[in-house]
């Protein structure tokens, strides 16, 4: 008990400098988003880094999407699949369909000469006639999108609107177990330091 009276300082420093490694990692994360407007500190001006530099994250995250991530190349070849290009084809057929069942409909006198057999034959050709603009409509599509879509833009629009706090939730949301890790680390440092620094102090 003697013993562990005269060196409660020597005891105390491991724990003293754990506290001080987890609250200098935990404040170090905190000022990536905080203060979330500037505050003047003794004639510094103080803001969060994310907050601080938004726009460059926004024009540095757009362009990095539109040339790694996605861009109209890989657009291009999402029309050109013949999976998506049968998808539309069907959807065409079924819009010109529709449209003649509702002439139809409208016009009884019709029916007399658009019959089922008339009907088939008509579907066939469009058919067949459709099958074979598809892929010029959606490359012209592909060429128009090139010029009114801006990936990089976009993202970079988006990501300079995003509220602060917004900003801060959804990386939270990402990394909130990789920022805990790095206050453990910086507790687990400081703990590692204190009993070094006690062993040193007491032999």
């Amino acid at each position: 008990m003697d013993w562990l009276m005269e060196n409660w300082k020597l005891l105390s420093s491991p724990v003293i400098c754990a506290f001080i490694g987890w609250l200098t990692n935990y404040l170090a994360v905190k000022m990536l988003f905080r203060p979330r407007r500037p505050v003047n500190l003794l004639g510094l001006k103080v803001q969060g880094v994310f907050p601080r530099r938004q726009k460059a994250l926004a024009e540095n995250l757009g362009r990095m999407i539109e040339k790694n991530l996605i861009n109209h190349d890989d657009l291009r070849r999402a029309l050109n699949t013949p999976e998506f290009q049968q998808v539309f084809r069907d959807a065409v057929i079924a819009k010109i369909g529709g449209f003649l069942d509702k002439l139809v409909g409208e016009n009884p006198m019709l029916a007399i000469f658009i019959n089922e057999q008339v009907r088939t034959k008509v579907g066939e050709l469009l058919l067949a006639e459709v099958a074979g603009i598809i892929p010029e409509i959606l490359a012209t599509a592909a060429d128009k999108l090139r010029e009114y879509l801006n990936f990089s833009e976009l993202v970079r629009d988006k990501v300079e609107k995003f509220d602060s706090e917004r900003i801060e939730e959804l990386l939270l949301d990402v990394m909130r177990k990789e920022f805990g890790f790095i206050e453990f680390v910086g507790g687990a440092l400081g703990f590692v330091i204190g009993l070094v620094q006690a062993a040193i102090f007491y032999f």
